[in-house]
């Protein structure tokens, strides 16, 4: 991405900004269950952290490379 495009996006999200809403024209808003739900938490972490391997340490701190 260009210094032009990202410079583009900070003012449109600046416009947003002053304007209260986002591209959509409204404010999104997210039912506060969506924050305290166990279950939906269960799923989210799940769905983010269960797909790849995390990566836990650098190469770095390695003793030997394998």
């Amino acid at each position: 991405m260009s210094k032009a495009q990202l410079i583009g996006i900070a003012k449109q999200d600046t416009a947003y900004g002053r304007a209260g809403a986002g591209p959509g024209g409204d404010i999104l808003q997210i039912p506060v269950e969506a924050y305290y739900d166990k279950d939906r938490w269960r799923q989210e972490m799940k769905l983010i952290f269960g797909r790849l391997p995390l990566v836990l340490a650098t190469s770095a701190e390695l003793k030997e490379p394998r």
